[in-house]
């Protein structure tokens, strides 16, 4: 893409935080209502979803640029990842409900605090959760694992029951707008840049981020974080 044109698009793309802010606070505030119907409540919660989805995709682009280019400034704080993983779960819940998918969060003994940008990391976790719930199979579970890497970082993992990722494949899924198109199956909830965001968050926390998979037989993205000293 020509430069003059990149910087076009990332201007539409910065545009579009504002509005599209406002219109997920309006659906907030109709999620108040207690006169809707119940088809009418889940109406709003699909757009509520989608505006959520979208407005994910938006900051994906503008941080994944922002990383690119050396800007990204991280906030970083001491923190459990206990609770970010379950907000992450419930953002979403109502992704997986569609296809009768299940989560189970499995937190073993001496888990540290991380030292991380708390937004970034909800973030990354949301991105590998919405990945898993593209490639899994109807009906199945997904596992997210925390636990001690070693004495200085937590692993954290993301282990679904779908499709799993051919050998080919597995080295492009970080690359920048890819999406795996196999026997017609394409990701529904990524715009492609959503692995390569994560990739870039966690190698800018000093961490390390990889795949796991065999077809057929799911997949597992790990990553890991420092922990607070």
């Amino acid at each position: 893409m020509h430069a003059t044109q990149e910087d076009f698009f990332k201007m539409i793309i910065h545009d579009l935080k504002g509005p599209l802010g406002e219109i997920m606070a309006n659906l907030d505030l109709l999620n108040y209502e207690k006169s809707l119907s119940e088809s009418n409540r889940e109406y709003l919660e699909t757009a509520i979803l989608g505006c959520e989805n979208l407005f994910q995709m938006v900051l994906n682009i503008l941080d994944t640029s922002k990383m690119e280019e050396g800007r990204m400034i991280l906030n970083k704080s001491a923190f459990r990842i206990e609770d970010i993983i379950r907000e992450s779960v419930r953002k979403v819940k109502a992704v997986g409900k569609q296809n009768e998918i299940n989560f189970v969060i499995d937190l073993k003994s001496d888990i540290k605090k991380i030292n991380a940008d708390q937004d970034i990391i909800e973030r990354v976790l949301s991105n590998l959760l919405l990945n898993a719930i593209s490639y899994s199979f109807p009906k199945t579970v997904i596992k997210i694992i925390a636990e001690p890497g070693d004495k200085y970082f937590l692993k954290i993992s993301v282990v679904d029951q779908g499709r799993g990722i051919p050998a080919e494949y597995q080295d492009k899924i970080f690359d920048k707008y890819y999406q795996k198109n196999k026997n017609g199956i394409r990701q529904k909830y990524s715009s492609g840049l959503g692995l390569t965001f994560c990739k870039m968050a966690i190698e800018a926390h000093n961490g390390q981020i990889w795949v796991e998979s065999r077809e057929g037989e799911g997949s597992a993205l790990r990553f890991t974080i420092p922990v607070s000293t």
